[in-house]
Parts: C-alpha cells; structure tokens; sequence
C-alpha cells in the first residue's frame, strides 16, 4: 500500500515479451520415467494427468531460483479470479503471483519426460470435421505461481 492507502499492483501484458528463463540446472541424466503416474481422468475421455515429472529437490530449486526468498517478486503478476473477495489482497493470498519465462530447452527436457506417456496423434471429433493434430513438443512458454 503506498501512504494513500491505494493498492499498486502489476498485471501481465500479453504483448510484453516473456523473460528468459534463468538457468535452472535440470537435466535429464538420472531421470527416472518410472517415477512418474499417469493417472487417467474417466470423465473426459482421453485426458489424463503426470505427476512426478519433476523431483521435489528440482522443484524447490525452481521454486528458489524463479521466487527469491519463498516470496512472490515485485515483477509477477497477481493471479485473479474477479469478483472471488471484495478484498484484492485476499485474492492474491489464495490464488497466487504468477511468472511468465520462456525457454525452448525447459520445454524439451520436459517433454523428454513426458514423451513415453503421450499420444502420437490427437483426433478431435468437431461437429463439421475431424481434426487430426501431431503431438511433437511442448510450448517454450512457462508459467509459475507462487502461493502465499
């Protein structure tokens, strides 16, 4: 709050670029596939989640590169869900600061791990078509969010 109890706050600007990625040492050399659960979610055919994608010493690494001294940076961007509090800061309490990286090399170590669980083909049954889609990569953009 600044001395006239007015809040500031910053917003993500989609047509701002997305900062580089630090450098999060993560590699694919131990990795273990046999870490990670795919767990199918019946009510949406042919969706699924992972977890274990990443270890939890990788995670807290991410988390302390990216979220300084386990606080959301003054740069992020408050994650909101308009009309959730009446109380803005209530808000990002529970929802979060999210930060917007890019890396190409994040986004191919990732699907490296993930690569044995997906699909080759995605065919999605649209009302006038059928649309067939080659999975090959994951996008270069990341997203964080950190909660309080």
């Amino acid at each position: 709050m600044s001395s006239n109890n007015t809040m500031t706050t910053t917003y993500y600007d989609p047509t701002e670029p997305d900062a580089l990625l630090p450098d999060l040492n993560v590699n694919n050399d131990s990795f273990d596939h046999n870490s990670v659960v795919k767990t199918d979610i019946h009510e949406v055919p042919g969706s699924f989640t992972l977890t274990g994608i990443l270890t939890e010493s990788e995670c807290q690494m991410i988390l302390k590169t990216i979220f300084k001294k386990g606080k959301a940076p003054s740069d992020s961007a408050p994650v909101l869900f308009r009309g959730w509090s009446d109380n803005p800061k209530e808000e990002h309490r529970k929802l979060g600061h999210k930060k917007f990286y890019k890396s190409e090399e994040f986004a191919s170590l990732l699907y490296e791990r993930i690569k044995p669980f997906m699909p080759e083909k995605v065919i999605i049954d649209k009302k006038d078509r059928i649309e067939t889609w080659n999975v090959h990569g994951l996008t270069q953009r990341h997203r964080f969010i950190h909660y309080s």
